[in-house]
């Protein structure tokens, strides 16, 4: 990441340049378990107000130990716009067998 400059008017907080962050940053965390995340490319089926979809290509970190899923902010915007815009187009439409545990 290329260094950032401020306005010599305003000095970032630190004192010090900007550097694009602490190439040493903490691991992210589950906020569940606790347990170390890795990045993956996941799917998802969600129900939305267009009915199910299936989500493909999403970039998240997964938990090591739950494998409980976290997206970053533009993935999730992103996934909320796919969810809910009628617009929205489809790479492919699929059929699903739908199965009922319901006790007859």
């Amino acid at each position: 990441m290329e260094p950032q400059e401020h306005p010599e008017s305003q000095p970032p907080p630190c004192g010090e340049p900007c550097h694009g962050g602490d190439e040493r940053e903490e691991p992210f965390r589950c906020k569940y378990c606790g347990s170390g995340t890795e990045e993956e490319v996941v799917q998802a089926a969600l129900r939305g107000a267009r009915g199910w979809l299936i989500l493909e290509d999403i970039p998240a970190r997964v938990c090591k130990q739950c494998g409980e899923q976290f997206y970053d902010d533009r993935t999730a915007e992103r996934i909320e716009r796919i969810t809910t815009d009628p617009a929205a187009k489809a790479e492919r439409e699929i059929t699903v067998p739908v199965y009922s545990l319901a006790e007859r």
